[in-house]
């Protein structure tokens, strides 16, 4: 496999057994199930941009997060309909997209030196190996919508620091408005790239006036389109709500969904997220040595490499230690700097990389090499693809229920849910597959023609029939007796 451009089979094979199986079958993690529905109420007209709706009982308005990212994803709801491959081929898209970004930089940052710009498949294959990444983006989670307008911005700030007349000026008003998109997408987290001036004077030693006068172009444009969408009255009683419902009470650490005990949780997690890139690092490293015998050759001498290389880093911890302030923290919360820590590692792994590959041209192995890595590729495809028709295991009986019952019950009715527990992904099924809303309220119980119920209820009227769906106790009302 001497030919660089060989090497992109090794990201297709992790595609395909990483992210695929996830991809082809049904079921998602709960919060990527409650946006997509969400997403699908928006399609049908169920709910505004700046009123969404996840049920009629649930988050009737919906201010737990800015909705640009609902919106998109409403588009493909109305270009192809209800199928559960609908937001699998959103995130899809996404992901494709996220990796076209992070190849843009990796080719801007390597502009001069075209014996690295041929690795750009190394960033990628960091990227793809970091737990957080192939966990968020089968699963639909917001942060990787985000990301593709951050690292959209990033892209374009360095390639404005390559020009300096109205162009390049051009180029940092526009990525202003991608961190806008971000922002409206995921709220304040998406603010890093508003820094990225003040990050890049300091490692590359340039001019300080230059990089503050654009710093103050990049702000500036960022908040004129927030003003210009804060002229909207709607627009004002979102984030006023969303502000208090969400960054407020997270901050004061009264929202109890992903509550950490420690404030460190998440940088415990970057470090746990990146142990397969670090063993892949080392094998990398022990081939080099295996192959050439010199460590001196090992050290990466080239001062621009080194500069690019603690850039990235800055700007990976200026999206990932602001998280911190929070005890509201999960894995998720990290795709956008882990995007940024993957090309950094890369970055200063790309002359040992280089020089393996120069290295193996030569080597007895590398034909060898080529046969097991297309013999992967297949088996990988072919257990990717043996998950088209299957059900994760983790939502199996949920999405069962769901569809039993969607059988019996009119579409956009409102069910009394008798349970134990309170259950957020049947709730995001419910809406996402038949748009059913589930009323928990106790009080509320036989205010409704329908009720699920997780155990015979004996006090049950005359008033109802009662059989089993899925092993849940369905009662439903009698006509004579159903409310209109």
């Amino acid at each position: 496999m001497e030919n660089p451009r060989l090497f992109w089979i090794y990201p297709i094979i992790i595609f395909f057994l990483l992210f695929a199986p996830n991809l082809l079958r049904e079921g998602m993690f709960v919060d990527g199930v409650w946006y997509a529905a969400i997403s699908n109420n928006l399609a049908h007209d169920i709910g505004s941009f700046w009123t969404p709706l996840f049920t009629k009982t649930i988050y009737p308005i919906f201010y737990e997060h800015p909705p640009l990212a609902f919106w998109i994803q409403s588009m493909f709801f109305d270009l192809f309909g209800e199928h559960f491959f609908v937001e699998r081929l959103y995130c899809f898209l996404v992901f494709l997209v996220s990796a076209w970004l992070i190849i843009l930089i990796w080719r801007e940052v390597f502009s001069e030196k075209p014996e690295y710009t041929s690795l750009s498949f190394l960033p990628i294959i960091f990227w793809m190996l970091n737990t957080g990444i192939f966990f968020a983006y089968p699963n639909n989670v917001l942060e990787c919508t985000m990301t593709v307008f951050l690292i959209t911005s990033i892209y374009l700030l360095i390639k404005s620091t390559l020009l300096n007349n109205r162009l390049g000026y051009f180029l940092i008003i526009l990525a202003g408005i991608f961190v806008a998109l971000g922002f409206l997408t995921k709220g304040f987290v998406a603010l890093f790239p508003l820094i990225f001036f003040l990050l890049y004077q300091p490692v590359f030693k340039t001019n300080i006036t230059q990089n503050l006068v654009r710093s103050m172009v990049l702000v500036g444009s960022f908040s004129l389109i927030i003003i210009i969408i804060f002229q909207s009255p709607d627009a004002r009683m979102f984030f006023y709500n969303y502000l208090d419902n969400q960054v407020i009470a997270a901050l004061k650490g009264q929202r109890i969904e992903n509550l950490r005990e420690n404030r460190f949780f998440l940088l415990i997690g970057l470090l746990n997220s990146f142990v397969i890139v670090g063993v892949v690092c080392l094998f990398l490293i022990a081939s080099y040595y295996w192959f050439k015998k010199k460590s001196s050759t090992m050290i990466v001498k080239s001062p621009e490499v080194k500069k690019w290389g603690i850039f990235f880093i800055l700007i990976g911890l200026s999206a990932s230690l602001p998280l911190l302030i929070s005890l509201k923290q999960a894995g998720y919360y990290l795709v956008p700097s882990i995007a940024l820590f993957s090309i950094a590692i890369s970055v200063l792994m790309a002359p040992i990389t280089s020089k393996l590959i120069s290295s193996l041209r030569s080597s007895k192995y590398h034909r060898w090499g080529l046969i097991s890595t297309l013999i992967l590729l297949f088996v990988s495809i072919v257990l990717a693809l043996s998950n088209i028709g299957t059900v994760d295991k983790r939502d199996r009986d949920r999405i069962a229920l769901v569809k039993e019952v969607s059988k019996v019950v009119p579409r956009g009715v409102v069910l009394s849910s008798n349970t134990e527990s309170f259950d957020h992904s049947l709730h995001g099924f419910f809406q996402r597959y038949h748009m059913v809303a589930l009323d928990t309220v106790r009080k509320n119980l036989w205010k409704h023609n329908y009720i699920l119920s997780d155990r015979k209820m004996d006090s049950i009227s005359d008033e109802y029939n009662e059989k089993q769906i899925s092993g849940i106790y369905f009662y439903q009302k009698k006509p004579s007796y159903e409310i209109k």
